[in-house]
Order: structure tokens, then C-alpha cells, then sequence
């Protein structure tokens, strides 16, 4: 027995040695407990078997002097936990394991006879942690099924804790601290701030997790352990579903239409149609045995598809700017008859021909003559009609209100097995793969859109292998794959006059893979009251990125790029108006428009 501690030692120390930090583990679920007689007084010596109700798996220990027993590093699930001792009948308890939490269950002897006689009592698994200091709750598979749900998206339960905001800050902290892990392994999204649409989300998971897929999670807020903790936020673990001994499936569709929906205010005051909304979730799932108590299979497929409309409002030139027209609030209030017809009364109208002339007699630059600007300007112009009123000055621009297309396309599918290799040997491996395709919006009516395809995969392959009634080992790896590419709207140099048009929303193309390989082994030691644990855990992390973001030309007709902010557009060096009688409420918006149309490229 020495010799064995000692070779215990030497393998905890060694893991130490390697690994100073142990931070590690992400289903640290245990079991401990006592086991008494009739007058409370300990039980050193009973036989305490532990059996998972879905595989018939069996774990057994003996109770040590003071009656405690301990079952380290056991998978959530529904379970049977029995004592046994001679004189005495069996005493049986059934109840529930949950995710990273460690229940404490005292069994009584309360009847004497024999061993093969047994009494049945109740006991339940409680949210109340006793074992250590985290604070947060675990939810099981009834209440993730039972819960409302947009979209059937677990991601927005992961906010039903107390000190989480809906935007994913807990506690305080930073929305971006969260980590994720599913079956004990990283899925975080490594590259959050890479341009792919993601940033911003909170507790993101790059493998989609079904209601119907997922057996359990936990958020831990606060105070999380060494074997949990590698960021200053909050810990979710999320927990697969796998099969049992019973058969167990599901079928299941979900839709949503826009039949009782309402139009939006604006939309309606513009004559644009209501925008479509047609949400569908399908999918099944099944699981049983392959071999009783031996081999267990899980399998989940879903899809979603949206077909949907989103409201675009971009601004456009007005007909008057595209002739190199500039209109503005007369400081009097007085109307200038010179103008275009439509013009609202008390407004100026200044020609081109007059800005330049103004130029040259306060001794600017002269602008010259920019006539692709005013082409760009009066195309604009022509293909487009402004019904919207909620953006532009309404004197030479307004806003083009529209329901852009923007349909999505998801299938996930995930796959468990899980195997008894013998009584102290259980393997499990996890494969995921999604496939989606999603549209963005269009700048214009007739522009292109962008389309986004995301096709991550992940696989585990665990085994927690019980040296002994008291030591446990669990060692995993995974491969989480994030794989993401964007098409561009555009493959033209960018063009744009800044505060009054731009022909397109300019996105381009870029292509990425995130693969993480993720190595973690956790052992734990029990001995009497205390308990020791080690680990170790390596995420190799490869970023590879294609982005044909800085591939073009980009050219602006800035204001702002101009001395003083863009005040020499509409100022002489005295600080004086060059346009006679103008409003100062038009300052700004002709300084744009003046930008516009001399055309001078100011940022390149």
C-alpha cells in the first residue's frame, strides 16, 4: 500500500511539475457522502455501488472509518447510488447528476435484515451549492426543452442567471470573458474581432448546439474553480446527449409566419410592403443501444430555414444635386426663384458655375470641372426614388426605403457513441458538423448582396478510466474546426461621396479556418474527507485568413478631410459665407453637398 501512494505521489507530482497551474477540467461533477446506521453513528466498511440508470455502468467504493464514500469525475445523468452492509437491509436512492456540480447524499440504514432485502428512498440533487464557493445554475434537458426559445437557440438561455445581462457581461465583466466548452473541450471562437459578423456575440459557441442534442449546461458566474477558470468571465460547460439501454426519439417541426405581424410605421408611410418572415425548425433525434450495457448510440439532425425581408434605408442624391445644384435654407426665410420646381420655399439655389466663381474670388482653389462626379450624382439620382423622409437634408438628398432578401440557411448534425469497455474503462466519441448560408443586405435595390458560408466540424474522444475505487482519470481530446468564408458585394474599387452617396456597401471577400486541437487530462484522488486533482490541458490554435479588405482602391469625396474640417467649403478665409444668406442650420449639409459635387477625391 505504501508503494502504491507512493507511485500516486509521484505521478500528482509530476503532473504538478509540468503543469503548475491546474486550470483545467470542465465537467468536474462528483459524488460524495456518508452512509449511517439507525442511531446516526458512522457505517466504516459498507459496499456503496453507484449505477448510471441509462447505461447499467456500475462504480463501487467502501466507506472509510468516518463512512464516507466518493465518486469523483462521474457524467451527468440520472442515477442509482445503494448501500450495503451485513445486518442490515440494502438502502436504494435515485437522483439526478447535473453538470459541474457536486452533490452530497447521506444513505441510513434504517431497518435491519439482510442485504438481499432493500428500501427504496427519495432524495433529489439540489441547485443549492454546498461543495465549494461557484455560484450559478445548472439546467437540464426538461427544462431546455420546456424553456421559450427564439429560434431554438440554446444561446439564449445562457442569460437566465442571476448578474448576466442580456448582452453577456456577468458580473461586471466583460462580454467577451466567457468561456465555452462542450464535452469538456474548447469551442470558443478564436478569432471574434476577425470581420466575420460575429463580433459583439456573447457566449458563442463556433458548434451550434440543438435543444434536442443537448443533455445539461451550467453556467458558473462567479468563484469558479482552478479546474474550470481560464478567463475573468463567466464558464458554461454544455453536455451531449448520449443513448441508453431505452430508446429514446424525437420528431419535431416549428414554424412561424408573418400573418398577424404588423408593418412598420415608416415602411407603411413610404408604400413599402410589409417584410417577409417565414421561420421553419425540423429536425429528429434518436438514441438507444447497439449492445446493452456495452455500446449506446445518439444521433441529432436539424434544419432551419428563413426566408425574410430586412427594411434597408440608404441615403440618395436628389435630381437637383445630380445638375450640380446646390439648395439651402435662406437665413431670411426668402425663396429664390431660380431654383428647380419642388423646391420648398425659402431655400437658395446655388449652380455650380457660382461655387467656382465664389472659389476663385476668395482665393481658393478653384474646384474646376468634375464632370464624372456630377455623372455618378445624376445617375443616382435617376435610378433611384426617394420615399423616405427619415434620412438626408430633403433638399438635395433624401432616402431610398426597401425590403431587402435575406434568407438563411442552417443544417446541423451531431452523432455519439458510447462504449463499456470494461468495469473500469468508458469511452465516448462526439463528431459535429453544420453546414449555413446566410445573405446580407443589398445597398440599392438592384446591388448585389453578400453571402456567408459557415461549415465548422468538431470531434472528441474521451475515456475516464477508474484506477481504482478512489482514483479516477479522465483524458480527452477534441478538434474544434471554425470555417468561415464571405463573399464580397463588390469587386471594384470603392467610390463613395461621404454624407451624400454610396453606390455600393463595398464588402469583400475573405476566407478563414480556426482549427483548435484541444489535449485535457484530469485525475483525481480521494482520500477520506480530502480530495487532490491535477490536469492538464493544451489548445493548439491555428488562425488561417485570406481578406481581400485592403486589395482595392478606396476613394472618398471627404469633407472632413479638408482644412478645418471641410469650413473652407462654405467659408473665405475672413470666416465669411461664400454662399450669400446662408441659414446656418444648412451649414453642415452644404458643405457636404459642395464636396460632392466639385468631386475633389480628399481621402484616398
Amino acid at each position: 500500500m505504501k508503494m502504491k501512494l507512493f507511485r500516486i505521489s509521484s505521478i500528482l507530482a509530476a503532473f504538478l511539475l509540468v503543469c503548475p497551474v491546474a486550470g483545467v477540467a470542465q465537467t468536474s461533477t462528483s459524488l460524495t457522502g456518508q452512509v449511517t446506521d439507525p442511531s446516526d453513528a458512522f457505517v466504516p466498511g459498507a459496499t456503496v455501488n453507484l449505477t448510471n440508470k441509462a447505461t447499467g455502468a456500475i462504480r463501487s467504493d467502501k466507506t472509510d472509518a468516518t463512512g464516507a464514500f466518493a465518486f469523483p469525475q462521474i457524467n451527468p445523468g440520472t442515477y442509482d447510488l445503494s448501500a450495503e452492509f451485513t445486518g442490515f437491509k440494502s438502502v436504494v436512492t435515485r437522483f439526478e447528476v447535473l453538470v459541474n456540480t457536486s452533490p452530497r447524499i447521506t444513505l441510513k440504514f434504517s431497518d435491519l435484515g439482510t442485504v438481499t432485502e432493500a428500501i427504496m428512498i427519495s432524495a433529489q440533487a439540489s441547485q443549492v451549492n454546498t461543495a465549494d464557493a461557484t455560484i450559478g445554475n445548472a439546467f437540464n434537458a426538461t427544462q431546455v426543452r420546456d424553456l421559450p426559445l427564439s429560434a431554438r437557440n440554446v444561446v439564449g438561455l445562457l442569460s437566465l442567471q442571476a448578474g448576466v445581462t442580456a448582452g453577456g457581461s456577468v458580473n461586471g465583466g466583460r462580454f467577451d470573458q466567457a468561456n465555452v466548452t462542450l464535452d469538456g473541450v474548447d469551442v470558443n471562437d478564436q478569432d471574434q474581432y476577425g470581420g466575420d459578423g460575429r463580433s459583439g456575440n456573447s457566449f458563442f459557441s463556433v458548434l451550434r448546439v440543438t435543444p434536442d442534442s443537448l443533455q445539461e449546461f451550467r453556467v458558473t458566474t462567479t468563484n469558479a474553480n482552478a479546474d474550470q477558470g481560464r478567463s475573468s468571465g463567466a464558464q458554461i460547460a454544455l453536455l451531449t446527449k448520449s443513448g441508453g439501454n431505452e430508446f429514446h426519439g424525437s420528431l419535431y417541426e416549428y414554424h412561424r409566419n408573418t400573418k398577424t405581424s404588423a408593418n412598420d410605421w415608416f415602411s407603411n408611410k413610404a408604400g413599402v410592403d410589409r417584410p417577409k418572415l417565414l421561420r421553419n425548425n425540423f429536425g429528429g433525434s434518436i438514441g438507444g443501444p447497439v449492445r446493452r450495457d456495452k455500446l449506446f448510440f445518439f444521433g441529432n439532425y436539424e434544419g432551419f430555414r428563413e426566408a425574410k425581408g430586412s427594411v434597408v434605408v440608404n441615403q440618395i442624391p436628389l435630381p437637383s444635386l445630380g445638375q450640380g445644384i446646390i439648395r439651402y435654407y435662406s437665413a431670411n426665410g426668402a425663396s429664390d426663384p431660380s431654383c428647380p420646381s419642388g423646391t420648398p420655399s425659402g431655400v437658395t439655389c446655388q449652380t455650380r458655375s457660382q461655387i467656382s466663381a465664389a472659389y476663385v474670388s476668395a482665393n481658393k482653389l478653384d474646384p474646376g470641372t468634375n464632370s464624372a462626379s456630377l455623372a455618378i450624382l445624376a445617375a443616382a439620382a435617376a435610378k433611384y426614388t426617394a420615399n423616405d423622409t427619415t434620412t438626408g437634408d430633403g433638399l438635395n438628398t433624401s432616402g431610398i426605403r426597401f425590403n431587402s432578401s435575406t434568407p438563411v440557411k442552417q443544417t446541423t448534425a451531431t452523432a455519439r457513441l458510447d462504449y463499456v469497455l470494461n468495469s473500469k474503462n468508458t469511452i465516448y466519441a462526439r463528431g459535429n458538423y453544420q453546414n449555413d448560408l446566410s445573405t446580407g443586405t443589398s445597398r440599392f435595390p438592384d446591388s448585389a448582396q453578400t453571402q456567408t458560408w459557415a461549415h465548422p466540424l468538431g470531434v472528441v474522444v474521451s475515456d475516464t478510466w477508474t484506477i481504482s475505487p478512489n482514483i479516477v482519470n479522465t483524458a480527452r481530446y477534441g478538434l474544434t474546426r471554425d470555417a468561415i468564408t464571405t463573399g464580397g458585394d463588390s469587386s471594384a474599387n470603392s467610390v463613395a461621396f461621404r454624407f451624400i452617396y454610396q453606390p455600393l456597401n463595398y464588402s469583400r471577400a475573405r476566407v478563414r479556418t480556426t482549427p483548435v486541437h484541444n489535449i485535457v487530462d484530469d485525475i483525481s484522488w480521494n482520500k477520506g474527507r480530502h480530495n487532490i486533482q491535477a490536469g492538464v490541458n493544451i489548445r493548439l490554435i491555428s488562425n488561417n485568413r485570406n481578406a481581400f479588405s485592403n486589395s482595392y482602391d478606396v476613394l472618398t469625396t471627404n469633407p472632413s478631410y479638408y482644412e478645418n474640417s471641410g469650413d473652407v467649403l462654405y467659408l473665405d478665409s475672413a470666416g465669411n459665407n461664400l454662399f450669400p444668406n446662408l441659414a446656418s442650420r444648412s451649414n453642415v449639409n452644404t458643405r457636404d453637398a459642395v464636396a460632392a459635387v466639385i468631386g475633389r477625391l480628399s481621402q484616398y
